[in-house]
């Protein structure tokens, strides 16, 4: 059996670490706004099909802005654009 769960990305991060159920399949990207302590906050958010039963791992994942320079070894997951303006590309370091 799977699943489809979501995870969020900070998008003030350029590199983070999400726990995500070993064997997972990411399928989307896509932005969201959320309300944290310090009020709303953009986040980037990952959706994967997921094993129900599954231990999970640390994945790490890099965000790039647009015209920033980055490792070209890093496995591209998809673009988000936040408040119609800002692009941020999100990348897993395999």
């Amino acid at each position: 059996m799977k699943v489809i769960r979501d995870f969020n990305l900070d998008s003030n991060k350029d590199e983070q670490d999400v726990e995500i159920p070993f064997g997972s399949e990411i399928i989307k990207i896509g932005a969201a706004i959320g309300i944290t302590d310090s009020g709303p906050t953009d986040f980037i958010k990952i959706w994967c099909i997921c094993p129900v039963e599954s231990t999970t791992i640390k994945r790490k994942f890099i965000t790039i802005k647009t015209d920033q320079e980055f490792d070209s070894s890093l496995k591209f997951i998809g673009s988000v654009i936040i408040r119609n303006c800002l692009g941020y590309h999100i990348f897993e370091k395999l």
